[in-house]
């Protein structure tokens, strides 16, 4: 039997979101992230997304944009966001990103 070391699964980065609020509908769970990599999502889910969950230990800037260029339309951590048309931005007043969101890159938290 194989054992992960607390420094690998420490370091695993996950997502999991769905085209629709409270997780449901359209929905994929990626896996071993690298962090600090941008991710575009597949054209299933680009301008879909209305619920997204970093997994444990992992943190993401969603955007709006391709490439992760552009200001960041919010950041999360697990547990996430189970509706991304109310989210407060860094303490801001309530807007919205859902079906906005085509990239996102983690990191560990």
């Amino acid at each position: 039997m194989q054992f992960l070391s607390k420094s690998f699964v420490a370091n695993a980065l996950g997502v999991y979101f769905c085209n629709d609020v409270n997780f449901v509908t359209d929905c994929a769970h990626w896996t071993n992230l690298v962090s600090g990599n941008c991710y575009t999502l597949d054209a299933e889910h680009q301008n879909a997304l209305s619920s997204f969950g970093p997994d444990a230990g992992t943190g993401c800037s969603l955007y709006d944009d391709y490439h992760c260029a552009d200001s960041p339309c919010t950041n999360l951590e697990n547990p996430g966001s189970t509706d991304l048309s109310h989210l407060p931005p860094g303490g801001g007043p309530t807007y919205s990103c859902n079906d906005q969101i085509n990239s996102f890159k983690c990191h560990s938290v």
